[in-house]
């Protein structure tokens, strides 16, 4: 094998090329390597301590005031809730009134209808006796 044999690339990447596909390697491995790292063994700065910090106030701020919507909503449906059980019991209420009513119509319908007999019946008796009363009256 000559020196030519190794520098050029008929027969394979040569030296060079395999020296310069390891340079380009490592490269990538330490461009990872930076890019990978958490930061371990650095302390952040005060700024971005604060900007974080930050953030998760007015994170928890909007959760907080969710919450208080959501809180004000459920009492809402809460006083509708009783509202709907009163509504229930007085519907209870009027419906058994409604039924006794009812029984108590079909009651006075019947004694009228036996109240408008005897008024009849005392026509009746009223007539015959003017009749009677009255013969021999012009």
């Amino acid at each position: 094998m000559s020196f030519t044999d190794m520098m050029s690339s008929a027969r394979g990447p040569g030296i060079i090329g395999i020296i310069l596909g390891l340079i380009v390697l490592l490269g990538f491995g330490l461009l990872f390597t930076l890019a990978s790292d958490s930061g371990k063994g650095v302390e952040p700065s005060i700024e971005s301590v604060l900007r974080n910090q930050a953030n998760e106030i007015e994170s928890l701020a909007q959760r907080v005031e969710s919450g208080n919507t959501r809180l004000r909503e459920g009492e809402g449906r809460a006083k509708l809730q009783r509202e709907l059980r009163d509504a229930g019991s007085d519907l209870r209420k009027k419906r058994a009134e409604i039924e006794w009513l009812q029984e108590r119509s079909k009651s006075l319908e019947n004694e009228t209808t036996a109240k408008q007999g005897e008024l009849d019946a005392y026509k009746d008796r009223y007539r015959e006796h003017v009749r009677t009363a009255a013969k021999g009256t012009k």
